[in-house]
């Protein structure tokens, strides 16, 4: 269940793709699919291991959107966008 700050994330996220897939296609290409939710809970259980708590549900909700980003060809080269 979501939470209003986690549903304006989703939200803002749905926002910001539509325009990248209009505007900036070879950006909105680099977006990788969604992360597992076994992936996130792995990551929170790494963190509250090491630091003794998790993430906020913002990020975990971005993530159960998008994980990360791919390389993506800049002109005559490959540049990392983003991991």
């Amino acid at each position: 269940m979501r939470t209003g700050q986690t549903q304006r994330t989703a939200t803002a996220w749905q926002r910001l793709t539509a325009w990248l897939r209009r505007h900036a296609p070879t950006s909105y290409a680099s977006i990788l699919p969604p992360a597992t939710e076994a992936e996130i809970e792995e990551a929170e259980d790494h963190l509250g291991r090491r630091c003794g708590y998790g993430f906020p549900p913002e990020p975990v909700t971005l993530w159960s959107l998008a994980d990360r980003h791919r390389s993506v060809p800049v002109g005559c080269r490959s540049r990392q966008v983003a991991e």
